[in-house]
């Protein structure tokens, strides 16, 4: 099967301006996670220029979700994971990936719903590639070893997320 995912690796160096982003990867960008499998770790900065890791997350079940400002059901997804995090800030992270989206957008459109959590810019592509991301909304559930749990699509309702959310937890 070639190098574990989970030793893999992206890198994200921001340029002095901070107008663009080069990418060093070794990420396959074909590839897909599958539940039962570690994620592969990345590194990207978050909406003020701050790296930001997955492996950051390591030690507490993580809800990532990968949205853009131009989803609809994005604009719903968010604000709900913002109030399920909020109820439980103790038992789990929530991360948010823009997913080909502009940085200004992304960040208007988090600032209008109050998103508190953390968000990454991934401008190059490569994690949303390398995690199989085809479309969104599209939030993972990761336990506090970083494997993924579940794989949900399209999360709009309370009770679309806390079915998996629960599981995440009580695993």
């Amino acid at each position: 099967m070639g190098i574990p995912l989970a030793l893999l690796g992206v890198i994200l160096v921001a340029n002095d301006d901070g107008d663009d982003a080069a990418v060093d990867s070794s990420v396959d960008p074909g590839a897909d996670v599958e539940i039962g499998e570690a994620l592969p770790d990345f590194t990207l900065a978050d909406l003020e220029g701050v790296p930001v890791s997955l492996s950051d997350f390591q030690g507490l079940p993580l809800v990532l979700t990968f949205f853009a400002s131009w989803c609809h059901p994005c604009e719903q997804e968010m604000p709900l994971l913002e109030e399920a995090h909020g109820e439980r800030p103790d038992d789990f992270d929530v991360l948010a990936v823009s997913y080909d989206d502009l940085e200004g957008d992304s960040r208007a459109f988090v600032e209008r719903l109050g998103v508190t959590y953390p968000v990454a810019l991934d401008l190059e592509d490569i994690v949303k590639d390398s995690y199989g991301v085809r479309g969104i909304p599209q939030t993972f559930f990761v336990d506090a070893d970083g494997v993924l749990q579940d794989r949900v699509f399209g999360i709009t309702s309370r009770a679309a997320l806390d079915d998996p959310l629960n599981q995440l937890l009580a695993g």
